[in-house]
C-alpha cells in the first residue's frame, strides 16, 4: 500500500496511525512517503506512528522523504541518502565511501531481501535504533582485521545502551556478522 500527499496533522490525538494487529499484514511494508505530518522533526513524525518499530506484530511503515509543510508537493525532507529507517524492500549494500551510516529509527530487512555491509563501513545507530531482520531476510556483514564493520551510538558522547539491537525475527537463514567491532 502507498499514500503519498496527503496532510495528517491532527495535534489533538498522540498518534497519527495505529496498525492493529489483525488488521494489517506485518509482512508488507506501507509506505507513507510525501505527506505532511505537522512538523519537519523526524522524531516526531515517528512518535505518531504506532508501527512494527513499536510492536513487532504489527505493520512496517516508512514515511520519508516527507513533505516540508502543508502542499508543498516539490519540497521534501529527504534522508534516506543519508539516513535510514523503515524496510528496506530491495537487496541494499552499505559502505565506507557512503560516510557513516546513520539508522535514525529502526531499519527492517524484510523477506527477501539482503543487507550487505562491507569491510570499513560505520554504522552510527540514533537512540533505541534497531536493525531487524524479518523471517526471509539475510544481514551479510563480513569486515576484516584492517577494515572492521563499526557499529556505535550516534550520540556524541556514547555510552552502553544508547542504541538496541540487531535482532534476527524467527529467521533460519544464512546471516553473517563477522569482524566487527561494537563501540558504545
Amino acid at each position: 500500500p502507498v499514500v503519498k500527499y496527503n496532510s495528517f496533522d491532527n495535534p489533538e490525538t498522540p498518534n497519527e496511525f495505529s496498525f492493529e494487529q489483525g488488521y494489517v499484514s506485518s509482512d508488507v511494508p506501507y509506505l507513507f512517503s510525501h505527506n505532511w505530518w505537522g512538523s519537519t522533526n523526524f522524531s516526531y513524525i515517528e512518535d505518531r506512528i504506532v508501527d512494527f518499530r513499536k510492536d513487532s506484530n504489527r505493520a512496517v511503515v516508512t514515511f520519508t522523504p516527507y513533505l516540508a509543510g502543508f502542499h508543498l508537493y516539490n519540497e521534501t525532507v529527504d534522508l534516506e541518502n543519508t539516513y535510514w529507517t523503515g524496510p528496506l524492500t530491495q537487496d541494499t549494500t552499505w559502505d565506507s565511501a557512503m560516510g557513516p551510516i546513520i539508522v535514525f529509527s529502526s531499519v527492517t530487512v524484510m523477506e527477501g531481501v539482503t543487507l550487505t555491509i562491507l569491510p570499513g563501513a560505520i554504522i552510527k545507530m540514533m537512540n533505541a535504533a534497531s536493525i531487524y531482520v524479518k523471517p526471509g531476510g539475510i544481514i551479510i556483514a563480513r569486515g576484516t582485521d584492517v577494515d572492521r564493520i563499526v557499529f556505535t551510538s550516534a550520540s556524541n558522547s556514547p555510552s552502553p545502551g544508547d542504541w538496541a539491537s540487531i535482532s534476527y525475527i524467527n529467521t533460519d537463514y544464512d546471516n553473517f556478522i563477522e569482524g566487527r567491532k561494537r563501540a558504545d
